[in-house]
């Protein structure tokens, strides 16, 4: 664990030696304190919260690729070379990366479910914690989803990385993005009622929270680990 740890806050002092870590502080920290403060004192609508929300979200993936590209910039150049030197094994370099990744979506999920609640809670200028109350389960269930959804993006692309130089991963990435776009738009044109498929889909899941959240948990475990895993095979035949 020991390793683990000091792999992360190499990673983490690699990034604030460049003088960024201000940025993670300010869209982890301090922009969903501000967000409620604007919420409490100007009494914003759930329309503009929304925003808000949705400024967290993009700031928060665009963060996450930023960490990315910072910790492979020159992964494959002489400068990579200096993690052989470092007392820790490769695995754990690599989970110490996950893991200091991973605090970006951590964060993300948990100032949405801030946001949202203080949203609730300041609707239209009135006090009101019993109805955030009763909405509380949905909210923490949406921050988990957006948990969730930052952790399968960066284990989707940790492998590419590690494989890849950060260029030719940050091309694939592009590449693979539009493709889903374009595969979207050729399935949309099946002649098939999408909005009766999909509404059923969405009963299947709200229909049991405790099933969709097992689900949703073993389909993580799952990405995750076969992320580990071919981060590590491909670490592990780097020459260093």
């Amino acid at each position: 664990m020991n390793q683990i740890m000091l792999a992360a806050k190499t990673d983490c002092r690699s990034w604030s030696h460049r003088g960024r870590a201000w940025m993670i502080l300010a869209i982890l920290g301090a922009f969903p304190l501000v967000s409620c403060l604007l919420i409490v004192l100007v009494g914003l609508g759930d329309e503009v919260s929304d925003v808000l929300v949705g400024l967290l979200t993009g700031s928060c993936f665009g963060l996450m690729i930023g960490q990315l590209v910072d910790c492979f910039f020159n992964f494959d150049g002489p400068e990579g070379n200096l993690f052989g030197l470092m007392p820790v094994q490769r695995k754990n370099q690599i989970l110490g990366r996950y893991l200091y990744l991973h605090l970006t979506p951590l964060g993300m999920g948990l100032g949405f479910i801030l946001m949202v609640f203080t949203a609730r809670a300041y609707r239209n200028r009135v006090l009101d914690f019993s109805g955030a109350v009763n909405e509380l389960g949905s909210i923490v269930l949406a921050g988990l989803a957006l948990l969730a959804l930052g952790m399968v993006f960066l284990d989707l692309c940790l492998p590419l990385f590690y494989r890849n130089t950060a260029t030719q991963a940050m091309l694939k990435i592009f590449t693979y993005a539009v493709g889903l776009i374009v595969l979207g738009l050729l399935i949309a044109q099946i002649p098939l009622d999408w909005s009766a498929f999909l509404s059923e889909v969405l009963l299947f899941f709200s229909a049991n929270t405790w099933r969709t959240m097992l689900i949703g948990l073993a389909l993580l475990v799952v990405i995750d680990l076969v992320s580990k895993y071919i981060s590590r095979q491909a670490y592990l035949a780097k020459d260093l």
